[in-house]
C-alpha cells in the first residue's frame, strides 16, 4: 500500500471510529455527519468520499463483526475439543460482548448486515456453523441422522431468536445465561446417548465480541 493509500485508509478509520464512539455514547439518531466530522477537521464532501451515508457507517461495523465472529468459528473448527465446548465457548464471547453495550448493539442488528435477512452474512456463518456440526458428529458428539446444514440452521435461529428478545426486552434476564440455556436444549436434542454433552461449559475466561471498530479501547 502505498503513502496515500495509506493516508486514505488511516482517514477513513478514523472516520469509522469516531462515528462508532459518537454512536455508543449518544445513539445513532443523535449523532449527525457534522459531530463525526468534526474532531477530525474534515468536511462534509470529505466524509462522502469514504462513505455514501450515516447509516453506511453502521453497516461497515457490522461487517466487522461479522468477520471477526467467522474468525472465531474458525477457531473453534481448528480446535480439538468437545462440540458443546465450542458452542458454549462461542456464546460465551459474543454474548459477553452484545452485554458490554446493548443499545449500539440493538441498533446494529436491526439496522445493518447482522439482520438474519442479508443472505451472505448468513451463508457465511451458516456454512461455517455446518462445519463444527460434521466435527461433532465425526467426533460422535452428535447423532448422525441430522443434516449438519439443517442443524446449523437451527442453531443459529436458536441464538438469533434469544439475542433478538434480549435486545428489545427489559434487560431483566443475563443474556449469557439464556443463550447457554438455548445451547444446553438444543444439545439435548442432537447429542449422541453416551455423550452427556449439554451442561458441558468450557473453564476461564472468555474473550468476549466487542468488534475493533467498536471496541471501547479502540476505535473493530
Amino acid at each position: 500500500m502505498g503513502l496515500r493509500a495509506e493516508k486514505k485508509d488511516r482517514l477513513r478509520r478514523r472516520l469509522l471510529a469516531n462515528a462508532i464512539q459518537l454512536f455508543r455514547e449518544r445513539g445513532f439518531e443523535e449523532v449527525t455527519i457534522d459531530d463525526i466530522i468534526r474532531p477530525l477537521e474534515v468536511s462534509q464532501a470529505t466524509f462522502f468520499n469514504y462513505f455514501p451515508s450515516k447509516d453506511a457507517l453502521l453497516h461497515q461495523a457490522a461487517e466487522d463483526a461479522v468477520v471477526q465472529y467467522r474468525e472465531m468459528l474458525e477457531t473453534e473448527i481448528r480446535r480439538d475439543a468437545p462440540t458443546a465446548e465450542k458452542m458454549h465457548r462461542l456464546l460465551e464471547d459474543m454474548g459477553r460482548g452484545l452485554q458490554a453495550d446493548k443499545r449500539f448493539f440493538r441498533t446494529l442488528f436491526t439496522r445493518s448486515v447482522l439482520d438474519l435477512g442479508n443472505v451472505e452474512a448468513h451463508r457465511i456463518l451458516s456454512d461455517l456453523s455446518a462445519t463444527v456440526m460434521r466435527q461433532g458428529q465425526e467426533r460422535g458428539d452428535i447423532r448422525t441422522e441430522y443434516d449438519p446444514h439443517e442443524l446449523a440452521h437451527i442453531f443459529i435461529g436458536v441464538y438469533y431468536a434469544i439475542i433478538m428478545e434480549w435486545l428489545h426486552g427489559d434487560g431483566s434476564q443475563s443474556l449469557l445465561e439464556r443463550l447457554h440455556r438455548g445451547a444446553a436444549i438444543f444439545l439435548s436434542g442432537v447429542a449422541s446417548p453416551a455423550i452427556g454433552m449439554a451442561g458441558r461449559r468450557p473453564s476461564g475466561a472468555a474473550r468476549g465480541l466487542v468488534p475493533s471498530v467498536v471496541s471501547p479501547k479502540s476505535f473493530i
